[in-house]
């Protein structure tokens, strides 16, 4: 996996760790507040698993944060709302998100996983 921002290629753990520390420092104020919309060819719902997966074409949006992947796994632990976590596989899935000071973050990875209780994770 490489990891591109400002136009410098970075290999994976190097990538994950200053994507870990920046995101929060950088990332535009508010994506996170902003609710997270998914589309996609084709969904299937697992109502007692509590899981949703999407598969084709998928993109996630949530504020500036966009992910491109070929399949999205939701998974809502125990149920509970705001505990999402998204996990994408691609080859690759795609990131992009919009910092404060008007540049942009990318990354892609062949899987990536979000919890909306913490923070983006390649």
């Amino acid at each position: 996996m490489k990891f591109k921002t400002n136009k410098l290629s970075l290999n994976l753990v190097l990538a994950s760790s200053l994507l870990a520390a920046s995101i929060p420092a950088f990332a535009v104020t508010g994506d996170t507040d902003q609710p997270i919309h998914i589309e996609s060819d084709q969904q299937s719902l697992d109502m007692q698993g509590n899981v949703v997966t999407f598969t084709g074409n998928v993109i996630v949006t949530q504020g500036t944060i966009k992910i491109n992947a070929d399949k999205v796994v939701v998974t809502r632990p125990g149920g509970e709302q705001g505990k999402e976590v998204i996990d994408g596989y691609g080859k690759p899935a795609t990131f992009y998100q919009m910092q404060d000071n008007g540049k942009p973050v990318e990354g892609h990875a062949s899987q990536m996983h979000y919890e909306l209780a913490k923070i983006l994770s390649f």
